[in-house]
Formats: C-alpha cells, sequence, structure tokens
C-alpha cells in the first residue's frame, strides 16, 4: 500500500450565502446545494487517481453521511476496509464571491492506527492536532510510523492547536503543506523552536500564484496554471497534497512534483466538490511538453 491517508475525511454541504451574514436573517439560496465528500478525500482521490494504492483510516457512522463518503471512496478504488464505526464528520461551506466559510464538526474517534507496517507512507492534516478533534491520540502511532520509516507527509492546516503537539507533528513528518498565513501562524506559535521549519522540506501553496519549495534559506517559485472562469477553491489545496504526494513516490523530482501539482490544483477550480478532481489525463494534458518524464512515469 503506497498511502495511508489518516483522519479529516468529512461530508461537504456546500450552500451559496452572502458575506458579512447577518444575525437573526432568513437566507433562501438561489440555487441548490451540493453534497460532496471533502477534507482528506481529496487527498486519497487525487492520489489513487494518479496510480498510488491509497488507504483511508477514519470513524464514520451508521448514517448517510458516511455512506456518502465511503460509497465514493470505493467507487475510485480507495480501500476503506479498515475505518471505524463511530461517527461522521460533517462540514457546512458557506460560499460566498472569492471566499468561504466552514462551520463543522469532527466526528467520533479513532483509538489506534492499525495495519501501518504494510504502508510506505502516511498523510495527515492539522486538523487532526485540533483541541476538538478526538482522533488526537493516535499522534503516537503516526510517530511510531515515522520511526518505522514510513514517508510522513503533513499539511499544516488550519494550524488550531499548542505549541507542543506541533512540534510532535513537524519532528516526524518528512514534507510539510501549508499556505503562506498557515505558514507564518505557525512560526508564531512556535516561537523561538520555529527553526524546525528550516529543517524541513516546507511546500508553500500560493493560490493562483502557484507554490514555492521552501528548504532552510532557499525557496523556488512555480507559477500556477491559469484558470479564466474559476468556480470553486474548497479543496484545491488538498488535491495539491494528493498530487504532490502521488508524484514524490513515483520518484519525480520536488521541481516535477511541484509543476503536476500545481496543474492538479488549477483544473479542481473549475467545478464543485470531490467530482471536480481532475482524472489523469486531464492532468497530463495540461503539462507543459518538455516534461516527458513526468509523463512517462505518470502513466504508469
Amino acid at each position: 500500500m503506497d498511502l495511508l491517508v489518516v483522519s479529516d475525511c468529512v461530508l461537504d454541504v456546500f450552500m451559496p450565502a452572502s458575506f458579512p451574514l447577518k444575525a437573526n436573517s432568513v437566507v433562501v439560496a438561489n440555487s441548490p446545494c451540493v453534497i460532496s465528500p471533502g477534507g482528506s478525500c481529496y487527498v486519497a482521490v487525487t492520489a489513487k487517481r494518479l496510480g498510488l494504492s491509497v488507504r483511508v483510516i477514519d470513524a464514520f457512522g451508521e448514517d448517510w453521511q458516511a455512506r456518502i463518503i465511503l460509497d465514493t471512496l470505493e467507487r475510485e478504488g480507495v480501500d476503506v476496509r479498515y475505518v471505524t464505526k463511530n461517527s461522521t464528520s460533517t462540514c457546512v461551506v458557506l460560499l460566498g464571491k472569492k471566499r468561504h466559510s466552514f462551520v463543522g464538526t469532527f466526528g467520533g474517534g479513532l483509538e489506534k492506527i492499525e495495519h501501518t507496517k504494510s504502508v510506505k507512507s502516511v498523510f495527515f492534516s492539522g486538523y487532526l492536532l485540533h483541541p476538538l478533534n478526538p482522533n488526537r491520540v493516535v499522534l503516537k502511532h503516526i510517530q511510531q510510523a515515522h520511526e518505522e520509516g514510513k514517508i510522513v507527509f503533513f499539511d499544516l492546516a488550519p494550524v488550531k492547536t499548542k505549541k507542543e503537539e506541533l512540534l510532535s507533528a513537524l519532528s516526524v513528518s518528512d514534507l510539510v503543506f501549508a499556505n503562506l498565513r498557515e505558514f507564518y501562524y505557525a512560526r508564531k506559535i512556535l516561537g523561538v523552536h520555529s527553526d524546525i521549519l528550516k529543517k524541513k522540506t516546507v511546500i508553500l501553496k500560493l493560490g493562483k500564484e502557484g507554490c514555492a519549495i521552501v528548504q532552510g534559506e532557499n525557496t523556488k517559485k512555480f507559477g500556477a496554471l491559469e484558470v479564466k472562469k474559476p468556480v470553486c477553491d474548497v479543496g484545491a489545496g488538498d488535491v495539491f497534497d494528493g498530487a504532490f504526494i502521488a508524484c514524490h513516490l513515483k520518484g519525480l523530482t520536488l521541481d516535477e512534483c511541484a509543476i503536476v501539482a500545481n496543474t492538479a490544483a488549477a483544473l479542481k477550480l473549475e467545478g464543485i466538490g470531490i467530482q471536480s478532481v481532475p482524472p489523469r489525463e486531464a492532468i497530463l494534458h495540461r503539462l507543459p511538453r518538455d516534461i516527458k518524464n513526468v509523463r512517462k512515469l505518470l502513466e504508469n
């Protein structure tokens, strides 16, 4: 198994909204809501579409929300055999013009992560470290996976945690994803310990500006693919993560990973929900013509 995705597989309910929201108001949306698996489901589906074998570990209830998530993951070929029965994480996504807000709840907790010995790598996000997330207890199992030599990928979002837990998560991570706000906020939380970020390979997601690879004092930027009519950016960062991870595990250089991940994230902007994750063929079609090595590796 190439990749184990830990926690943060939620059901998103997208609702149109006008900001700022007014208290005690009644708003009737002028378009239907969209219901879709979200969070780390984007990472799992993207990595699977780019050729990895992927397993998800999370807690789900015996409810219609869980059924939508699990049915989608199973159709994509993601292994969900080892999920825990508890309750399902849900999130209402309020979509305004060029901005959005999340209102969500965490589902039931995982007591432990099993079957880590058979995987090559592990992905988790900062949501696992949130003070209200019952899954925080499994961080020790991610530390164990790191000690076993697994590659650990960590997305800082949303950086709602204590310094000690953030340090623990960073100490076991081989590659870190973040946007600029998360990166600077993490440095603020870490204080005198922020030098740990200089010892890591950090992939900064810069939105319409593309991304940057930060290694110590060295930063290399990569431009984004232009999207003329973006529809929704929710999930684009997760698609970026999944594409970067898939390329990294397939042996591409970090520069090549950045180019592919930028392309995948840009294509995701053209739709809403998990159905807008671009297939491998669409990503390959939009890649620069001069990176034949990338095309060859991704086609296998």
